[in-house]
């Protein structure tokens, strides 16, 4: 058992069902989890060490040795590995310690340890006070320990998010200039003895994932039902490419009876018109809300859901093989919220979707797309798979995918907690070297109102997000969940339902503009002299 302690005045902000236990690699696993009177008690699966992950509104855990830093809004927070016993940790010092070791592990990958400057200064500053706090609870006293832990703790989520971000504006230009990618080559020749393939890929050893050639792309997912001019300029302003969901409940709401003409819509526009590649699916995604009613009842008949998932992708993509240029074959599989499965049929289901994709248009990219890369719904759903060994066995299984999408939506049902940007930057690292294959970012998206959500903060959490993702090498893209709020959705678009542009929409479209300009949207450029 594992048994955490909150301060008195930070009990009241911890929700239990946002409490998840954690394994190695961050792997969320099954656990019996119980919070009373400002403990967390915590009963996994087996005798391994185990850590916890919450989601918390992270000022209640700082409290008042937050004073000079920043607001913390609601985020989700790890501890490390630690060894079951009866006796309880002391959860804000078990949260400083992980934060901590995660920025000395993040300086020393980013070489930062040699630099000095103020963010380097408060890395010390916040490990000086978690070892002080580490030394003051060993002695007795809590008291002071807390004060010390929560200190130390609201410096690393701080100084984390300004090395963070300064980290990927750091390393966009290179990226944009490409000689982050011929420096991989470089390596790669002298490293293999051997010519690199042109414009293609590099996976050096102990890199952190492949380095792909050009510039990240932008694009934005549409709605087939909701088209209109005014909509498509939005698009063609501030995208690389349009993404057009699959949904199955809305192409053949009646088994046998296709409806192509919403979606024919979109895509006939950004192919015509617009000279937009496009991006679809995914086509298998048994979320609620995406299979029609009538497939419910082949649930516990796994041959002839298979046999139905089969035509289904065969109907789709033979349709749009011409105009799609990038398939999501599968999502949300291992979530097994709606559908329940083995894991055995999980991949079986998804190999038959990829094989019929390639085999159907070969020349199109395919990838899976992961739900909740955290896996956070591990902790809710019977029988469901994390995330990041669901992609490995994927793999594993001989599915050939050009890459893997983590889908980013927070603030909404069924979406990932948030994460601030060191959190983030740790999680698409771990994927990337795990899987080694381009990483996509598909539905990013949060809201902009509701639940602390404002359009101001939906613009600046757009802002770190894209200044974090984009300079990933092993980015492909980076696609925001919705263009146009609509009736019965989150309020995630860029666009009002009035038809007003929000702050995060000007900003989504600067950035893009920079992008395809070659330079970095953070970086002040030099203006031109003057007589």
């Amino acid at each position: 058992m594992l048994r955490f302690v909150l301060p008195s005045d930070a009990q009241s902000a911890l929700d239990p069902s946002r409490v998840r236990a954690l394994g190695s690699e961050d792997v969320v696993v099954p656990a019996e989890i119980r919070v009373s009177d400002g403990v967390v008690e915590v009963v996994p699966e087996g005798p391994d060490a185990r850590g916890i992950s919450i989601h918390v509104e992270g000022q209640a855990l700082v409290g008042d040795q937050g004073a000079g830093l920043g607001p913390l809004d609601e985020m989700g927070l790890a501890t490390c590995l630690l060894p079951q016993r009866d006796r309880p940790y002391s959860l804000v010092l078990e949260l400083a310690r992980r934060r901590v070791m995660l920025l000395l592990t993040k300086l020393e990958e980013w070489t930062l340890f040699d630099q000095e400057g103020a963010s380097t200064a408060r890395v010390v500053e916040a490990a000086q006070a978690f070892t002080k706090a580490l030394i003051v609870s060993r002695g007795g006293n809590n008291g002071e320990g807390d004060a010390l832990a929560r200190r130390a703790l609201g410096l690393a989520i701080e100084v984390g998010k300004e090395l963070a971000l300064t980290q990927g504006r750091a390393m966009l230009p290179g990226r944009l200039s490409g000689d982050v990618h011929a420096e991989a080559v470089a390596r790669y020749e002298k490293a293999q003895q051997e010519k690199a393939p042109p414009g293609a890929p590099v996976l050096l050893s102990g890199g952190t994932g492949v380095v792909l050639p050009g510039r990240p792309l932008i694009g934005c997912e549409v709605d087939p039902k909701i088209f209109s001019e005014g909509l498509g300029r939005a698009v063609l302003s501030s995208c690389d490419f349009l993404a057009t969901p699959m949904r199955w409940s809305d192409l053949e709401p009646q088994e046998g009876s296709y409806a192509f003409t919403s979606t024919d819509r979109w895509i006939e526009w950004a192919v015509r018109s617009a000279k937009l590649p496009v991006a679809a699916g995914p086509l298998i995604d048994f979320r609620p809300d995406r299979t029609p009613g009538w497939l419910e009842i082949w649930e516990n008949d796994h041959e002839t859901l298979r046999e139905l998932v089969a035509e289904h992708v065969k109907q789709v993509v033979t349709r749009y093989r011409r105009t799609v240029r990038r398939w999501s074959a599968t999502c949300g599989l291992p979530v097994n919220r709606n559908f329940p499965m083995d894991f055995e049929k999980m991949i079986d289901l998804t190999r038959i979707a990829v094989m019929l994709i390639r085999k159907l248009h070969p020349q199109a990219n395919v990838v899976v797309e992961v739900e909740q890369p955290w896996g956070e719904y591990v902790g809710e759903v019977t029988a469901s798979v994390p995330p990041m060994p669901f992609a490995e066995m994927t793999q594993q299984a001989g599915i050939q995918v050009d890459g893997f999408a983590l889908r980013l939506c927070v603030g909404q049902e069924n979406g990932s907690w948030n994460r601030d940007p060191m959190e983030l930057s740790a999680m698409l690292d771990r994927y990337a070297v795990n899987l080694e294959r381009p990483l996509l970012v598909t539905a990013v998206g949060a809201p902009s109102e509701g639940d602390g959500w404002t359009e101001q903060r939906q613009a600046d959490w757009l802002e770190d997000v894209m200044g974090v993702v984009l300079a990933k090498p092993y980015i492909h893209s980076f696609c925001w969940q919705q263009l146009y709020d609509s009736e019965g959705s989150p309020p995630v678009g860029l666009v009002t339902s009035n038809g007003s542009l929000k702050p995060a929409a000007e900003r989504f479209g600067e950035i893009r503009r920079a992008l395809r300009e070659g330079r970095s949207p953070w970086v002040q450029q030099p203006q031109a002299a003057t007589a």
